[in-house]
């Protein structure tokens, strides 16, 4: 005799085995989905920027490229005046 009592499976017994395996799987799967959650945020977020400025079905045009160079600030309204007159 052990000593343990139970069947040899501890304190808890059987329900404490099972309880330990349900908590391990729970982690186990937690740890998956938060890594799989991960991935397709950073994914679908570098494809956002990608299609927004560098679509690849089309180049952008002449216009499109002096519209986003004045919303960013690189030019300010009077060049973006004169290039767009440049261009019409």
């Amino acid at each position: 005799m052990h000593g343990w009592g139970f069947g040899g499976y501890g304190l808890y017994g059987w329900p404490g085995m099972a309880l330990n395996i349900v908590i391990t799987l729970g982690v186990v799967i937690g740890i998956v989905l938060l890594v799989v959650w991960l991935v397709r945020n950073v994914s679908s977020n570098q494809k956002g920027v990608n299609n927004d400025l560098n679509n690849a079905d089309r180049p952008l045009s002449a216009l499109e490229i002096l519209q986003i160079r004045y919303v960013r600030g690189e030019i300010d309204r009077e060049k973006y005046q004169e290039m767009l007159s440049d261009i019409r």
